[in-house]
């Protein structure tokens, strides 16, 4: 009993970071090369990049779930990025944490 407790967390942790890797090994795919390690501060703290481009595309996965077509606009304006960086982001998050969600950018209007 105490060992199935102790070993329950073991793959829960160690499949993030592999989720993770996808999301950096699709953005450098499609031409994104940032420097995660850059500090990015905001009114109460900083972070490295790349800890908010983890949030963001965790983010991005709720966001399509609720409201995909605000997902372009809500990348650009967190992320500061331009449309084609927004676009590559996106298809990044979605390949690495939510492949199941669908794609803002194949939607029709008004749908």
């Amino acid at each position: 009993m105490v060992g199935a407790g102790v070993l329950a967390p073991i793959p829960v942790a160690a499949a993030q970071p592999d989720e993770d890797q996808v999301f950096f090994d699709e953005l450098q795919q499609q031409g994104l090369h940032p420097d995660y390690a850059k500090q990015i501060c905001g009114s109460i703290k900083c972070e490295p990049l790349r800890s908010l481009m983890v949030q963001e595309g965790h983010s991005v996965c709720v966001a399509l779930s609720d409201s995909p077509r605000l997902v372009p606009v809500s990348v650009i304006a967190n992320l500061e990025v331009s449309p084609a960086e927004a676009h590559a982001i996106i298809n990044a998050a979605r390949d690495a944490y939510c492949p199941q969600l669908p794609d803002p950018y194949l939607r029709v209007p008004g749908r």
